[in-house]
């Protein structure tokens, strides 16, 4: 069984903060555990290794290493817990927790373009269930109060990059 990195710690580290080489994601693979395949995968665009939780991510990730108008890609990126927090109450939605404790939220990539930015989640169509719909729906709110522009990708749109 991994061993699960502290909250505390993650902020002491600064995770989610830093720019290009700087960044370091929210969570990294060897903290969790994965049904599925966690990749690693070096960027030359941002000078550094990269923490996907799926082959989706994956794919998404190669794609905007790849994108020129990409001028950087943060996995794994924190949501600020007290506005996470909030947005679920007002929409009734239960914040999501683990082991009766609750989370911060992420969003699997937070993308820095040329003139603007983008969020992106990235899961399968067949995990599309009720409970990940309340959480989209407490992201999709987070992310329009910050005025930045959010989009799911499933599979299907992926293979399309």
């Amino acid at each position: 069984m991994k061993n699960r990195t502290s909250n505390k710690t993650r902020f002491k580290e600064k995770r989610s903060e830093g720019d290009l080489a700087n960044h370091k994601p929210w969570i990294r693979v060897h903290e969790i555990s994965s049904k599925g395949i966690s990749w690693r995968a070096f960027s030359k665009k941002t000078n550094r290794v990269h923490h996907m939780l799926s082959t989706l991510e994956l794919r998404v990730f190669e794609y905007l290493d790849r994108h020129p108008k990409v001028h950087d890609i943060k996995e794994q990126y924190k949501l600020d817990p007290d506005l996470t927090y909030g947005i679920a109450h007002d929409l009734e939605i239960n914040h999501p927790a683990y082991q009766g404790e609750q989370v911060i939220m992420t969003t699997d990539f937070f993308v820095i373009l040329e003139s603007s930015q983008l969020a992106i989640s990235v899961k399968p169509r067949n995990k599309m269930n009720n409970r990940t719909l309340e959480k989209f729906e407490i992201e999709q709110a987070y992310w329009k109060k910050r005025g930045i522009k959010w989009i799911v990708l499933t599979e299907e749109e992926i293979k399309e990059l």
